[in-house]
């Protein structure tokens, strides 16, 4: 299963405190160059709001089942 940039940041800016949830909407206006770099300055919560979106989304799909 594949999750796409826009979950993560959807993930991040429902579930995230303050700081993630101002990274997300930095994200969503952010130009290609400018999300990479976002990206490799906060590492850490690309992988765990990649992980949760991917329970989300996993969950969502075994519910629809």
């Amino acid at each position: 299963m594949e999750i796409t940039e826009q979950e993560i940041i959807e993930t991040m800016r429902i579930y995230g405190g303050g700081f993630a949830s101002a990274l997300a909407v930095a994200a969503d206006h952010a130009d290609d160059d400018n999300l990479v770099r976002l990206k490799r300055a906060f590492p850490d919560y690309w992988q765990v709001f990649e992980s949760m979106a991917a329970s989300k989304k996993s969950k969502l799909e075994r519910d629809d089942a």
